[in-house]
């Protein structure tokens, strides 16, 4: 999961906000994570 771990970094970074776990988009959202994939606008 390193690979995971340095995506949601990289996120951070960048300050995307990623969704909750129910798929929610949160405001801000340029992408979500769904199943460990990356779906992005």
């Amino acid at each position: 999961m390193l690979d995971y771990e340095k995506f949601l970094l990289k996120l951070k970074k960048i300050k995307i906000l990623i969704t909750d776990v129910d798929g929610v988009w949160t405001p801000g959202t340029l992408g979500y994570i769904e199943g460990g994939e990356e779906i992005k606008y």
